[in-house]
C-alpha cells in the first residue's frame, strides 16, 4: 500500500505541476526503496519510474524534437511502473 500511495502522489504532483514537491518526493521515494529490503521486484519497477521522471524534470521540453527524443529514450528503457502514463503525459494525450 505504501508503494501505491507514493506512486499516486508522484502522479498527482506531476499532473498539477508541483515540480518542486515532485522533485523532493522522488528523492524521498528513492530513500524509502533503499531502506525497504522486502519490496522484491517492485524495487526495480519503481526505481525506473523515479529515474524516468527525474529525466523529464531535468530536460527542457520546449521544442517538439527534444520531447520526441525523450519519449524515445523512455520507450527504450526497461519496463517500469507507469511507463505508459509517463509517455502519454509527454505526448500531450
Amino acid at each position: 500500500n505504501n508503494l501505491d500511495a507514493r506512486r499516486m502522489l508522484l502522479i498527482i504532483y506531476y499532473e498539477i505541476g508541483a515540480y518542486d514537491a515532485l522533485d523532493s518526493h522522488l528523492d524521498s521515494f528513492r530513500r524509502y526503496l533503499d531502506r525497504q529490503k522486502e519490496v522484491g521486484y517492485h524495487r526495480q519497477l519503481y526505481l525506473g519510474l523515479i529515474k524516468a521522471t527525474k529525466k523529464v524534470l531535468r530536460t527542457q521540453l520546449n521544442d517538439a524534437s527534444s520531447r520526441e527524443k525523450l519519449i524515445g529514450e523512455i520507450e527504450n528503457m526497461t519496463a517500469f511502473a507507469e511507463k505508459d502514463w509517463l509517455i502519454r503525459q509527454l505526448s500531450g494525450q
